[in-house]
C-alpha cells in the first residue's frame, strides 16, 4: 500500500468498530513503519478508541530509536497496548543466524539482549519467521520467550501446536486469506493476500 492510502485504514477501523463496538481491536499502519514515531498520535486521532498498534519494527537494537518512539508514545496521550517487531520479517536482523532452527548461542544471547531491552518500551514482543505466511523458527522465538512474556507470533498458521507454551498471542492474516490460482499467497496478489476467506475465519 502507499502511503496516501493510510486513511482506508481509519475507514475500515470506524466500521469495524462500528459493527463491534465493545470487541478488542487492534491496528498495523505498514505505510508508516519507518516512522513509528508518528504512528501514536496519528492512530489516537484516526482510530480513536483502538485498543492496539502493531509495529513489525520496534528499534529495539537502537537505543536512542526506540526512546524517541516511547516519548512520542507518551506525548501523544493513547492508551492502549504496544506490540513491536523483533527480529520480525524484512527488518534488519538482530544476528544474522537468529533464523535457524537452532540458533548458535551467540544469536540466541542477542536475541535475548535486544528483546530485555525491548521489554522496557513495549506491552507485548511480536516476532515471526522471515517472510509472510513462513513458519518461524522455534529456536529463535523460545530465546525471546525466555525474556519477553507476553510474546506474540506472527505466521504460525495451522501450527498452533509447536508453539504451544511459546506463544501468548498469534496473528495470522496469512492462513485466513483467498488462496489465489496463479499465485497462491504472496505480497501484493490482490486476489489473495489479506482478502479473507470466510469460510475459514
Amino acid at each position: 500500500m502507499k502511503r496516501r492510502q493510510i486513511p482506508l485504514l481509519s475507514d475500515c477501523y470506524k466500521a469495524v468498530r462500528k459493527a463491534h463496538p465493545s470487541k478488542w481491536i487492534g491496528v498495523n499502519v505498514l505505510q508508516m513503519i519507518y516512522d513509528p514515531e508518528a504512528i501514536f498520535a496519528h492512530v489516537a486521532t484516526h482510530c480513536p478508541g483502538a485498543d492496539g498498534i502493531w509495529t513489525d519494527q520496534s528499534f529495539a537494537d537502537n537505543p536512542s530509536r526506540i526512546r524517541r518512539i516511547d516519548r512520542k508514545r507518551k506525548e501523544s496521550g493513547w492508551k492502549g497496548l504496544y506490540f513491536g517487531g523483533v527480529a520480525f520479517k524484512y527488518q534488519p536482523p538482530v544476528h544474522p543466524l537468529q533464523d535457524e532452527e537452532d540458533p548458535p548461542h551467540e544469536a540466541l544471547a542477542r536475541l535475548a539482549s535486544v528483546t530485555r531491552e525491548a521489554m522496557k518500551y513495549l506491552d507485548v514482543v511480536t516476532s515471526s519467521g522471515t517472510k509472510t505466511g513462513g513458519t518461524p523458527s522455534l529456536g529463535k522465538l523460545k530465546a525471546i520467550h525466555s525474556v519477553a512474556c507476553p510474546l506474540a507470533i506472527s505466521g504460525a498458521g495451522s501450527n498452533l501446536k509447536t508453539f504451544n507454551g511459546v506463544g501468548d498471542a498469534f496473528f495470522s492474516a496469512t492462513a485466513i486469506s483467498m488462496e489465489c490460482e496463479t499465485h497462491g499467497k504472496i505480497d501484493g496478489c490482490t486476489s489473495s493476500f489479506c482478502e479473507l476467506d470466510p469460510v475459514k475465519v
